[in-house]
């Protein structure tokens, strides 16, 4: 249970975060008058505005990624493969593999956003860096399970 509320919380969170970008461009707009179709002026504004639509670009890769593992872990839980029903060590482990690359995209996540408006470039490529890197575990958990739970029924039968 903790695993999906942790899933809901983690795409909150990103939905929180985009509100936030988004809230610096309406800022920086007013601040630099800059009005609105217009997506160039002082660099502040543009900062901001690369900011969001940068995070809005990264929500499409990140987001589906998110979906995919909830059917997947129930799948996973469900089929008792690592003893789920009975707490097994191996399936808690398992369940927080899959939700730390989460956590640390959302980190990465925070901090690009946050460099990118405050001009810190070196901090700004860490967080890229971060939130590239737990981009790629996803995909390969995702893929990893997938294949698992597919060789799993297909050799093993349902269980």
């Amino acid at each position: 249970m903790l695993y999906f509320l942790s899933l809901g919380l983690i795409i909150v969170l990103t939905v929180i975060l985009t509100l936030v970008a988004q809230i610096l461009v309406s800022m920086a707009r007013y601040k630099y008058k800059i009005e609105a179709p217009k997506t160039v002026g002082d660099d502040n504004f543009e900062r901001a505005f690369r900011a969001h639509q940068n995070q809005l670009e990264a929500n499409n890769i990140f987001l589906p990624l998110v979906y995919v593992q909830f059917p997947l872990g129930i799948v996973l839980i469900l089929s008792n493969i690592f003893s789920f029903r009975e707490g097994g060590s191996m399936a808690n482990l398992i369940l927080i593999l899959i939700l730390l690359p989460n956590i640390v995209w959302l980190i990465g996540r925070s901090l690009y956003v946050y460099a990118y408006n405050a001009n810190k470039p070196k901090v700004r490529f860490v967080g890229g860096i971060l939130a590239g890197l737990a981009s790629v575990l996803l995909l390969l958990f995702v893929i990893g399970i997938g294949a698992f739970l597919t060789w799993s029924y297909l050799f093993e039968g349902p269980r």
